[in-house]
């Protein structure tokens, strides 16, 4: 999900942070990774009331980039009648279903009164730059559910980890560098940087769900795995792995930590490393669901 215009990233009283242009780069193509990863475009409890029941299903997609969720879920269940995707900057494609819309709406803002209370599923996916306070979104997207409806969350850990060594900087020394100074530049901004595993337990304050599960899955971040399966995704995450700095050069300048000169060598490193498969890296992910009460 795109984040706002750079003019508020210095505000303490903002929500949002920095202007990363996630959106526009990895979000293109890592949605299809994680769905490879996890089995599926949705958790199988999930999956099974898209399927059963009645059949005008609602659904959001919270942060939708390109779109390509919401288009492969209606191909997928053809008893979804309406599939909603908001995101502050739209880059779906000029042709989709005609059961899918896509609206330009800031998720911290107000949203229409008749989106309350509408949907059977919201998924909310990788908004962890643009996302100070959680559990203040986790509440505004609660309202929009159907009693019974369920809420996913999908979110990296801010930091990669090495399948061979307890020590990235030691395997992967590159990597681990480039990883502190983003974490680092993030947590300056005020970023929650343990969202993916703070977040099950704020829904389980929140008091909204009936109940609330889990399950976090290591994305490779090159082709290193013997795992045919693995390799393969490795293999896809290359593009995104790559585009990695990129994405979030303005918030890394932004803080001050490192020069535009400085940035580019430990780009440059990063990216070596990265095509070597050193380290073996991956990123946990995790997702997270609940059922409205």
């Amino acid at each position: 999900m795109s984040t706002s215009d750079l003019s508020k990233h210095g505000s303490s009283s903002s929500k949002r942070t920095y202007n990363t242009d996630q959106g526009d780069l990895i979000m293109i193509f890592i949605y299809r990774n994680t769905a490879d990863l996890f089995d599926g475009l949705l958790p199988r409890d999930i999956e099974l009331t898209l399927q059963s029941g009645s059949s005008d299903k609602r659904v959001m997609d919270v942060g939708c980039g390109t779109g390509k969720w919401l288009i492969d879920l209606v191909e997928k269940y053809p008893n979804i009648t309406e599939a909603s995707g908001i995101d502050i900057t739209l880059i779906h494609p000029q042709q989709f279903p005609s059961n899918v819309k896509f609206t330009r709406q800031d998720v911290l803002k107000p949203f229409p009164e008749d989106w309350i209370g509408r949907f059977d599923v919201i998924q909310a996916r990788f908004l962890i730059t643009g996302i100070k306070n959680f559990p203040s979104l986790l509440e505004r997207l609660i309202t929009l559910l159907k009693p019974g409806g369920y809420l996913i969350i999908v979110e990296p850990e801010t930091k990669s980890h090495s399948t061979i060594s307890d020590s990235l900087e030691e395997v992967s020394p590159a990597s681990a560098k480039f990883g502190d100074i983003s974490y680092q530049a993030m947590k300056k901004f005020g970023i929650d940087m343990d969202a993916a595993k703070n977040i099950p337990n704020y829904m389980r304050k929140s008091d909204s769900f009936d109940r609330v599960e889990q399950v976090s899955k290591d994305l490779p971040m090159s082709d290193w795995s013997d795992d045919p399966r693995l390799n393969e995704i490795g293999k896809a995450q290359i593009p995104n792995a790559l585009a990695y700095p990129d994405t979030i050069r303005k918030l890394v300048l932004a803080s001050g930590l490192v020069s535009q000169s400085e940035f580019e060598t430990i780009k440059k490193d990063y990216i070596d490393e990265t095509l070597k498969g050193e380290g073996k890296t991956v990123l946990p992910i995790w997702t997270i669901w609940g059922k409205k009460k």
